[in-house]
């Protein structure tokens, strides 16, 4: 218990059912129906694992929710339980593994408050852009400018922006490591899965400007630092 708050800590970690559904997507059709389909089961499962752990956890006078680990960064999850328990849930900036290690050395040297948005380290394969551009078919572009991008992305273009050093926590860059394409281009889905490995059918994670928050989500309370909901 932190001052009056309670803090639920729950990891999911080596699932049975999500090896099970992940072992035959090779077999699907690769088409959006199919994406959102096999996308929706594998959320179904995962939020029914999740309430199944959660059966017989008293809820008792608490203030607010953290959840962590890998399973913490499923937005959906999140608000759901949100939704279900009418408290506050808290994903801590770096759920995942990778986070263990920066706990413990912040637990051990007390470092000073300070502002850690863009404290990681910078972009750590440099050395090899040109390889990996000639790899992907992208061309680097001197002196980028709004205009130059805006262009870009007319044309059909998926633009990766990089900036100083990287976001501390979560895999967004906040402008620091970004993947910008427009929306109503058909294939730049495919071509940011190929770019960043992930699979087919995995649905893009994508920014929204806080002015047209309200026609992407229902809820009241949209401000959101750090992950909060």
């Amino acid at each position: 218990r932190l001052g009056s708050t309670m803090a639920w800590v729950f990891t999911q970690r080596g699932s049975r059912w999500l090896r099970r559904l992940t072992n035959v997507y090779g077999a699907l059709p690769q088409d959006v129906t199919a994406a959102r389909e096999y996308s929706a089961s594998l959320q179904w499962a995962l939020e029914q694992s999740v309430w199944k752990a959660l059966e017989g956890v008293p809820v008792g006078p608490v203030d607010g929710i953290v959840l962590t680990g890998g399973v913490a960064k499923n937005a959906r999850l999140v608000t759901h339980l949100w939704q279900r328990f009418q408290r506050p849930v808290h994903v801590p900036p770096l759920p995942g593994d990778a986070g263990v290690p920066v706990g413990l050395l912040y637990g051990a040297y007390c470092l000073p408050h300070q502002p850690v948005q863009f404290t990681a380290p910078g972009l750590s394969d440099e050395d090899h852009l040109e390889a990996l551009a000639t790899r992907h078919g992208a061309q680097r572009v001197e002196r980028a400018s709004p205009e130059v991008v805006a262009h870009a992305l007319l044309g059909g273009a998926v633009v990766a922006v990089v900036r100083g050093r990287q976001e501390v926590g979560w895999y967004y860059g906040l402008g620091h490591r970004s993947v910008l394409a427009l929306p109503v281009n058909a294939s730049a889905k495919g071509k940011i899965a190929r770019a960043s490995g992930r699979p087919w059918f995995a649905m893009p994670t994508v920014s929204i400007a806080l002015e047209t928050a309200d026609h992407a989500f229902v809820e009241e309370g949209l401000v959101s630092p750090h992950m909060s909901y």
